[in-house]
């Protein structure tokens, strides 16, 4: 029987007293958590963020959870693109490395038997750029949670700098329902007739143009470059194709810019459309099906 380990999965913004209030009622319901995981910007120091992390780190020292004593440990992860750690998300260089921060970070807890609570506290952005990891890695024992806390209670929260509140305050959290959300969504990604209109220059072309297209962009890269897009397309993260193939993370994502370029051209889409290394996996998955995988197994990938 696997031993699962239950672990609160905080994006934190500068407001401390979420993360606490939020592990609070999680022992209050006899969730098991032993380790807090906080996700944050870097920031820069001194700022309202600093002062959050040095008030989370006095209330676990030494490993224990100082409102119950409880072992519980906590440690905090930096967002970062490019092995550079991000200070702020201010543009879509750092948006897209914030997203994949989030992505590696959910898809390795799972990997390593993890149950997860996501909490949304005060940086709903990072939640929300993590809700198609959400989709894709969550299993019916994680949990999405809303924290809510009534606003009388929030102000009085912030006056006194408080880090706990009485049982009968009003805090509570509220499941976000993620695998009713995500029934329709995935409905109709997997349907190329009924795909939302912002995804239609990869839904909308009949099949055999589209492979025809992805045929075009394999037929105009690198041999390189192949062996990224089609280990993108079998739905591996720029960190697990650079140790694929035994390259730096970097040649990767210069790899992955020029596929993206030339995926737009070829799609006839706007030259500053947003694209992820997600986009791969979306288009390219279909042709690797039928032709890909077996350029794979040759190179031994």
């Amino acid at each position: 029987m696997l031993d699962y380990t239950h672990v609160l999965l905080a994006p934190l913004g500068t407001q401390a007293h979420v993360v606490t209030l939020a592990l609070d009622q999680l022992l209050v319901c006899h969730y098991p958590i032993s380790e807090v995981i906080v996700v944050h910007p870097k920031g820069t120091s001194p700022s309202s963020l600093q002062n959050a992390l040095e008030a989370l780190t006095r209330e676990f020292q030494g490993g224990h959870y100082g409102q119950t004593g409880r072992s519980i440990h906590m440690r905090d992860v930096v967002l970062h693109s490019n092995d550079v750690a991000l200070e702020e998300i201010t543009d879509d260089f750092s948006m897209e490395g914030a997203r994949e921060t989030m992505d590696t970070l959910i898809r390795e807890l799972k990997l390593s038997n993890h149950i997860i609570h996501l909490v949304s506290g005060d940086n709903h952005l990072m939640v929300l750029l993590s809700f198609t990891s959400v989709l894709i890695h969550f299993e019916p024992a994680d949990h999405l949670w809303h924290l809510f806390i009534p606003e009388p209670i929030q102000e009085r929260i912030n006056n006194e700098h408080m880090m706990h509140v009485l049982p009968d305050a009003g805090v509570r959290l509220v499941e976000v329902p993620y695998a009713r959300m995500a029934q329709p969504i995935l409905t109709r990604l997997l349907n190329p007739l009924t795909a939302p209109s912002a995804h239609k220059e990869q839904f909308s072309q009949p099949e055999e143009e589209e492979l025809l297209r992805c045929q075009s962009v394999l037929d105009r890269v690198t041999p390189r470059q192949r062996d990224i897009l089609l280990l993108f397309a079998k739905g591996l993260t720029p960190q697990e194709v650079a140790e694929s193939l035994g390259i730096s993370l970097v040649t990767v994502n210069s790899h992955k810019t020029a596929l993206l370029v030339l995926c737009r051209e070829t799609w006839g889409m706007s030259p500053d459309r947003h694209l992820s290394y997600d986009y791969f996996r979306i288009t390219f998955t279909r042709y690797v099906e039928d032709q890909g995988f077996r350029l794979l197994k040759q190179r031994g990938l």
